[in-house]
């Protein structure tokens, strides 16, 4: 009997509390993940990161930053955190029962988290414009007389040539930060040592400057070579400047950033039989901290402000998430829940995207001091115009990086949109000018 306890606690009780680790994992984040090619080419990378040394058991490290990541959530009331810590606790399990993991794991954790997917969504857009405004200024310092028009070219032929948003997008991204860790983690394998937190740091640092060039690099490309968004060659330039500007030089690199011997000292027990239960409490503790933070969340989002507000002429309707529908014959406004700067909020370009939308033809404009983003959106065979800025009532931009230098007030997005573009833009002016958010 004593042998069939002891084979029990000692195979499979590692194996269930990891199982029910994940099972919980996904039930409290399988609104969460957004499943794309990111999380499946990160699913066939994850085998290669954990190499677990067995030397090495009993290690606490992850459990102190999934308490930390816990706190974090609790403080901020964001869903990322609360997904760190569970992935922390993770990696705890891993390591208390079959051995160190190093850094890897941790970094892997957010590059599938769904904050890859906002941060890049929000801050590459600006990048985007930016980036195609200084290959414009290159083009022209050539001679080549090309316009940049926001979010597209025009040529001197007078053709308009959109520049496809996987250019400094998600994909692009995603795809670069795994490969970097996978090759971090091979050369891990083949020196048998690790990779420091800062080294780690310092590597990806290196992979996001090289991306930043690689999307540059095919942002030119693609306008010499007129190479239109869904042709082969336009595809096939996206690969060759992800090997050759990004993937090839990160190799070369990695080569200099140094490892050292992994020593992590395990937690020193009187039994080490008592010590494959400390997991299994400690994830039923975890539960039960986790469920009562995702009911303070979802008690902290409402907007007291924002729902109390009414516009003349506008029929009002709370839409999910606390979003603030305002509607009429013309004219649809969205106004969405106050956002601090450490937040991402509801940010268009990735809502309409989410509701089947293409984005097209964006630009950032200007009416008086005030700017703003403004476009098209297209599904199927409609098209609207959509217009939108940050506001706190007393500042109103465009700008992410401003916005969020300027958040003693929290902002909120407005978003307006209408089939005629005259009527657009007299709305937006109106609004711009006639604040319609409070300043506290």
């Amino acid at each position: 009997m004593n042998l069939y306890k002891d084979y029990l606690v000692k195979q499979w009780l590692p194996i269930l509390t990891v199982l029910a680790a994940i099972v919980f994992f996904m039930v409290f984040h399988w609104n969460y993940f957004l499943f794309s090619f990111q999380i499946a080419l990160g699913l066939i990378a994850f085998p290669v990161l954990i190499k677990p040394n067995s030397n090495q058991t009993f290690l606490l490290r992850y459990l102190y930053l999934s308490a930390l990541f816990l706190v974090a959530s609790w403080l901020s009331h964001l869903q990322v955190f609360l997904f760190m810590s569970w992935g922390c606790f993770l990696f705890f399990c891993l390591e208390w029962f079959w051995g160190a993991i190093g850094y890897l794991p941790l970094f892997f954790m957010a590059c599938i988290s769904p904050a890859l997917y906002y941060v890049v969504a929000i801050f590459s857009f600006p990048l985007r414009l930016f980036l195609s405004k200084v290959a414009c200024y290159l083009f022209s310092l050539a001679q080549w007389q090309v316009q940049n028009r926001g979010s597209y070219f025009i040529l001197p032929s007078g053709q308009e040539f959109h520049i496809d948003e996987a250019c400094v997008g998600l994909k692009m991204f995603g795809t670069g930060f795994i490969a970097a860790l996978i090759v971090l983690a091979f050369r891990e394998k083949k020196e048998a040592k690790r990779f420091s937190f800062l080294g780690v740091c310092l590597a990806m640092t290196s992979m996001l400057m090289l991306l930043i060039l690689c999307n540059f690099i095919r942002i030119l490309s693609l306008v010499l070579f007129h190479s239109m968004p869904g042709s082969m060659s336009h595809e096939l330039i996206g690969i060759i400047s992800l090997a050759v500007y990004a993937l090839i030089p990160f190799y070369f690199i990695s080569k200099f950033i140094p490892l050292k011997e992994s020593v992590v000292k395990g937690l020193v027990l009187s039994s080490s039989y008592h010590k494959k239960y400390i997991p299994l409490l400690l994830l039923v503790c975890f539960i039960v901290t986790t469920y009562y933070l995702g009911l303070l969340r979802t008690q902290s989002k409402r907007d007291l402000a924002l729902e109390q507000l009414n516009l003349p002429g506008f029929s009002k309707k709370e839409k999910e998430d606390g979003v603030m529908e305002f509607k009429n014959d013309s004219v649809l406004l969205y106004i969405k829940p106050a956002i601090q700067a450490f937040e991402g909020g509801h940010p268009p370009q990735i809502c309409w995207r989410a509701s089947g939308f293409e984005l097209a033809n964006f630009s950032e404009q200007k009416i008086g001091s005030y700017s703003f983003m403004m476009g098209t959106l297209k599904k199927d065979s409609h098209i609207h115009y959509t217009a939108w800025w940050y506001d706190n009532g007393i500042q109103k931009t465009a700008q992410e990086w401003e916005w969020r230098r300027h958040a003693a007030n929290p902002f909120r997005v407005v978003n307006v949109n209408a089939l005629d573009s005259a009527v657009l833009l007299r709305e937006v002016s109106y609004y711009l000018n006639h604040s319609v958010i409070l300043s506290k």
